[in-house]
């Protein structure tokens, strides 16, 4: 006699609202740390960490740190959104190409947001080169975090292998971190920027993310 066989639908984890409260925590950080900018301890530890990232100065450093402000602009950061776009386009992921110049296009609107909210003056160590607008938090490190947390987490669902998958999160985590340290390095913003910068993009990379695994 034949044993019917039970089958199991496995419901899907709801990643969608617990990355949505993680994106929510990252947002409310970046701005608890903006209200905190004021404070001795954040004061000490921009005096501190920005003096000796600038200790590092050297000729062949100046010039990396101006090319990473050359990627970093409006225009480096718009080629980079079309090229990752393109590939995800030519890869049939076309809802994850439109998910990732939406990222570009969000983590700016809310930079530029949070910047005129808290309008917080640039360094006024010698900087490497001009840099406008406000300091808190930094572009660069914003829209870094949200363009290539979000592509490699486009990118590495589709690398077949385990390793793959760890050498794109680890060239998008590279990226996102020589991005943040050479404007400090450069002298136009504060550590504090970075990481405010940093926790803007995340939420804006973690709810995209989990929007695209929903479909």
């Amino acid at each position: 006699m034949n044993t019917p066989v039970t089958r199991v639908r496995l419901r899907r984890k709801p990643t969608l609202p617990a990355a949505l409260a993680a994106a929510g925590l990252s947002a409310l950080l970046s701005l608890a740390l903006g209200f905190a900018l004021r404070s001795p301890a954040a004061a000490a530890f921009d005096e501190a960490l920005g003096a000796a990232v600038r200790g590092w100065r050297s000729g062949a450093l100046d010039a990396v740190a101006t090319a990473f402000d050359a990627i970093g602009s409006t225009v480096g950061f718009a080629a980079l959104t079309l090229v990752f776009a393109g590939a995800l386009f030519a890869l049939r992921r076309s809802r994850d190409a439109l998910l990732l110049i939406a990222a570009t296009v969000v983590a700016w609107v809310l930079n530029t947001a949070v910047k005129n909210w808290f309008d917080r003056p640039r360094p006024e160590a010698d900087a490497l080169f001009a840099a406008d607008g406000f300091s808190y938090p930094s572009g660069n490190a914003t829209i870094a975090m949200a363009l290539f947390g979000f592509a490699a987490a486009a990118f590495a669902s589709r690398a077949r292998s385990p390793g793959g998958k760890t050498a794109v999160r680890l060239v998008a985590a590279l990226a996102i971190l020589l991005l943040g340290v050479s404007r400090v390095y450069a002298g136009v913003h504060y550590p504090t920027d970075i990481v405010g910068g940093y926790l803007l993009g995340f939420a804006v990379a973690v709810g995209l993310s989990a929007a695209r695994r929903e479909t």
